[in-house]
């Protein structure tokens, strides 16, 4: 590596440079400045021009790990090939952003907190202003004492797991295709109903989903795991305009569920009176996503289910690669919490979610199959 004149480096930055016979692969121009925390990986080249501000807990690499298998641990999947990184004269990161394989930021250009950046930003302009949901925050300018969300878990969770959204629920799925899932879905409900009447507490996807619905106007929606569409005809009955993005494989047989295919989808969603703008994208939701949000760099939503990949790596990545793109004060969804043949996916959702600061969450384990919610912060 090579550092220039009147360079600050404060604590615990941490700098992992690869020998490439080339000269250095990380360059600190003069008079730059590095926050704490943060950390780069230069394996070919990583430049910052003259006069760079990187802010705390700040992350630039010029390769990240491969995944092109996803039958195999990415662990030993090795890393990508390098795209060499450029961060040019007078440029600011901000607190905690990451900067993406391949990506050159522009002469005085801005990139904010958190942001992640996949494309290249002209100069003088900026990046990552992640939009705000507009039920749920609350903004002053020049005068921001709080957080940005208005509302927290408390406020949705008791509509996420009470009796008369149940009953909504089944307004919903009744009038859905029969199959013998959804026909326990709905004895179970009824049971529950008649034994404990309005006591009754119970969520899972459909309650969780129908009672955010319920609380907050949602505009936009994005589904890892579609199948037979029944969580995405809860969001698309209450928000029959919103904008709804679907991903899925379509497995032909799903757990011993048939799995009709993206036709049927649009079929139920009809039945429930949807109206709004639908695409699907077919494939696996580690390349899927990825590729989605680099064709629509200012998708945001302020609904995210993830509820594909129950691999432990898979559902890792489906988190990681919807976070970026999900709204100040936008909720994350996140299903199987306590299934007992996917017991570990507890721990991925309290490692990832649960205990990250952006978030505030709530979990359901004491019924079913169990089911999480999270209100992003910042």
């Amino acid at each position: 590596m090579m550092i220039g004149d009147r360079v600050l480096v404060r604590e615990h930055a941490y700098f992992n440079c690869a020998p490439s016979g080339k000269g250095p692969t990380l360059v600190i121009g003069n008079g730059s400045y590095i926050g704490r925390f943060s950390h780069f990986n230069a394996y070919e080249s990583v430049i910052l021009e003259e006069d760079v501000l990187i802010s705390d807990r700040v992350f630039i690499s010029d390769a990240h790990h491969n995944y092109s298998d996803p039958e195999k641990p990415i662990i030993r999947q090795g890393l990508t090939r390098a795209q060499p990184v450029r961060l040019k004269q007078g440029c600011w990161i901000g607190v905690g952003a990451v900067i993406m394989p391949g990506v050159t930021i522009g002469q005085n250009a801005i990139v904010a907190a958190n942001a992640v950046v996949t494309r290249d930003l002209p100069k003088k302009r900026s990046w990552g202003l992640v939009p705000h949901q507009s039920d749920m925050t609350y903004t002053e300018e020049n005068n921001q004492l709080l957080d940005p969300p208005l509302a927290g878990v408390s406020t949705i969770a008791p509509d996420c797991c009470s009796a008369a959204t149940v009953r909504g629920v089944l307004q919903v799925i009744d009038s859905l295709s029969e199959e013998r899932f959804l026909s326990y879905v709905k004895n179970y409900y009824r049971k529950g109903l008649e034994k404990f009447g309005d006591k009754w507490v119970y969520a899972d996807i459909n309650t969780v989903l129908y009672g955010i619905c319920k609380n907050i106007r949602i505009q936009s929606y994005l589904e890892i795991g579609v199948r037979r569409g029944r969580s995405m005809a809860i969001v698309a009955s209450l928000r029959p305009e919103c904008r709804i993005a679907g991903f899925d494989l379509w497995l032909p047989n799903y757990w011993d569920q048939e799995s009709p295919g993206k036709e049927f989808v649009q079929k139920e969603l009809k039945k429930v009176g949807y109206r709004g703008e639908l695409v699907f994208m077919d494939g696996n939701s580690r390349k899927t996503v990825p590729e989605y949000f680099k064709k629509n760099p200012e998708a945001y939503f302020d609904l995210i289910t993830v509820d594909g990949d129950h691999s432990v790596g898979g559902a890792r990545v489906d988190i990681r690669n919807v976070i970026p793109r999900l709204k100040i004060g936008g909720v994350l969804v996140f299903d199987d919490i306590t299934n007992p043949w996917h017991p570990y996916l507890s721990r991925v959702w309290d490692k990832m979610v649960v205990c990250n600061p952006r978030f505030a969450a709530y979990s359901f384990k004491e019924l079913g199959l169990g089911v999480g919610f999270a209100v992003r912060r910042y």
